[in-house]
């Protein structure tokens, strides 16, 4: 059990976990089955960091929670917000688009992709709370797993491999204990991840029409798309004095 959490910290983040796991099917599916946790600590820690960096302008807070956003995940999710940008708005076919997106180079697209939700994030970061980003985070990955669910790879990689090894009953079961903690806590809070869901399928809809599935960069597009989501929904929430 503790090989696939490593090895879903290897997959999902760039903090150094010095131990060789084998990259076998059984681990890889553990592993998707603690993306989940890892979401949680990682929340955990950018949320902890916002509190403590509370007594600073909100700029700064957001702008250092965006860095260390970016240290702890290696730019890997942004990356793959590039390559989605790059490829779906190329106006070329589906080999042609899948050719793009494995291109090591930035284009155009991705450039301003990353730009605009970069701008989002630090926009709408300073004005939420520590608790907001938390679970802003934690929806982010969580709604990643409907892409896994329901999502098919248009080519053999890693989008392929998680969709083919994944736990499927043990993610439903995660979703559907998320979701009654959420419950809990307040329809708000259920409202906001129901809103990351919806977006997961938008997201899978406009892929399958792009590439005829969904593939690693998706899943990074997604959790950055659905962070920027959710921070201008709990912003909206707390406007209108909804979580409160």
């Amino acid at each position: 059990m503790i090989s696939g959490l490593i090895l879903a910290f290897q997959f999902l983040t760039r903090i150094p976990v010095p131990i060789a796991i084998d990259f076998n099917d059984k681990n890889i599916s553990r592993a998707i089955g603690f993306f989940s946790v890892v979401g949680i600590i990682m929340a955990l820690i950018y949320s902890n960091v916002y509190k403590h960096l509370s007594n600073l302008d909100k700029e700064i807070s957001a702008f250092f929670i965006l860095i260390l956003m970016v240290i702890l995940t290696g730019g890997l999710h942004l990356d793959g917000l590039s390559d989605v940008a790059d490829g779906f708005f190329s106006g070329r076919g589906k080999e042609e688009t899948l050719k793009i997106m494995k291109d090591s180079r930035t284009g155009a697209f991705g450039t301003i992709a990353i730009v605009l939700l970069l701008l989002t994030k630090f926009i709408f970061l300073q004005k939420i709370e520590y608790q907001n980003l938390f679970f802003a985070v934690v929806n982010s990955r969580m709604g990643v797993y409907i892409l896994i669910l329901f999502g098919r790879a248009p080519s053999n990689g890693l989008g392929d491999t998680f969709q083919r090894l994944a736990p499927k009953k043990l993610i439903i079961l995660e979703i559907i204990i998320y979701m009654v903690i959420l419950i809990y806590l307040g329809l708000a809070y259920l409202y906001t991840f129901l809103f990351s869901i919806l977006l997961a399928f938008l997201l899978l809809l406009y892929s399958n029409k792009k590439i005829a599935g969904v593939n690693g960069d998706v899943n990074g597009a997604y959790i950055e798309l659905s962070e920027a989501l959710n921070f201008i929904l709990y912003w909206g929430l707390s406007y209108g004095d909804i979580l409160n």
